[in-house]
């Protein structure tokens, strides 16, 4: 996408009465709803199109932002200073419902938006990992973008 159609794009986003990306007074720190598209991932900007990969991050003051792959929340929460007392939502693949994010299980070989490669899961299955791992892989680059460690999984595989 070029620059001047990037621009164009979120300006028009920034002209919405509604913010894409966060919504305010969520002080049950409850999962929210939204329709397909309706939010943006406040990490990587793009639309989130479907529950399946989505999670959203509650910060104290009830700010929810959206996000459209589990890897963008641990970028995006690794900017932030509250990243601690944040709640976490993820969208659980096996229980198809919102499961907190720091007790969900990751895969770490799904195609996800970003294809970072990290779906949450309820229940655990061998392979899956814990999200202190999720977020240490994401933050180190070791994720499916990366080629090296792309190679190195599908070697154990």
């Amino acid at each position: 996408m070029s620059k001047i159609v990037l621009t164009l794009f979120l300006l028009g986003l920034l002209a919405c009465a509604d913010d894409p990306f966060v919504r305010s007074g969520n002080h049950s720190h409850i999962p929210l709803e939204f329709k397909k598209g309706e939010m943006y991932c406040v990490d990587c900007k793009m639309p989130v199109d479907s529950l399946k990969y989505s999670a959203q991050v509650v910060l104290e003051n009830g700010d929810t932002y959206f996000f459209d792959d589990p890897g963008c929340v641990a970028l995006w929460l690794n900017t932030i200073e509250t990243k601690k007392s944040a709640v976490i939502w993820m969208y659980s693949l096996d229980t198809e419902r919102w499961i907190d994010g720091r007790k969900a299980f990751y895969s770490v070989f799904d195609k996800t938006p970003m294809n970072f490669g990290f779906g949450a899961y309820e229940k655990h299955k061998p392979g899956f990992i814990l999200y202190e791992n999720m977020f240490i892989r994401m933050i180190r680059g070791e994720n499916l973008t990366n080629p090296n460690i792309r190679k190195k999984l599908l070697e154990t595989m």
